[in-house]
């Protein structure tokens, strides 16, 4: 669950089409459909309200991505929205996953749930000039920590591109509406 958690600081930590609940959690709560790029958002909406999430290390799903999909034809958008909900899910979250991390065995950890936990504090170098928790690393390789910090300085740069281009297409068909 806590790793589900930190995950979600930066993508959703599971393929929506695998999820199983019970029905009861979602007839009990108050959770509601919200509009636009609500799978996100209702993971966002469920984790705030106590559910429990885990993962199976079994393979459940494949499915495909093509260019005719939504997803990829308006990637632009959702990204930009995707965005948002992840600051949103990190400010209401934000003393939850510094306990986490706080907290964590890194020794207990497979690569893939180490290089989360690097993230989680790359991010924070990053964007808070914060170095909370940097001794957590002493558990993980080298090569790990280097990639996720490339892994991460592409993400921003990429994040800031997606920002640009959002920006420019928005101009572009308000400068058409206008003429």
């Amino acid at each position: 669950h806590d790793l589900c958690g930190l995950s979600m600081m930066f993508m959703v930590p599971f393929a929506h089409s695998s999820v199983m609940m019970l029905k009861s959690f979602l007839t009990n709560s108050t959770l509601k459909y919200r509009g636009k790029y609500e799978d996100f958002d209702m993971w966002i909406r469920m984790f705030s309200a106590g559910a429990k999430f885990g993962n199976v290390d079994d393979v459940v799903v494949k499915y495909r991505i093509l260019d005719e999909s939504l997803s990829t034809i308006h990637a632009v958008g959702s990204r930009m929205a995707v965005r948002g909900l992840i600051k949103t899910f990190r400010r209401e979250h934000h003393q939850y996953l510094s306990g986490v991390i706080k907290h964590i065995n890194i020794n207990l950890l497979n690569e893939k749930e180490k290089s989360l936990v690097v993230r989680y504090l790359v991010n924070r170098i990053f964007t808070r000039l914060d170095f909370f928790g940097l001794r957590k690393l002493k558990g993980v390789t080298m090569q790990n920590i280097v990639i996720t910090i490339f892994s991460e300085a592409k993400r921003l740069v990429t994040k800031s591109f997606w920002r640009d281009i959002f920006k420019l297409r928005k101009k572009k068909l308000y400068y058409e509406d206008i003429t």
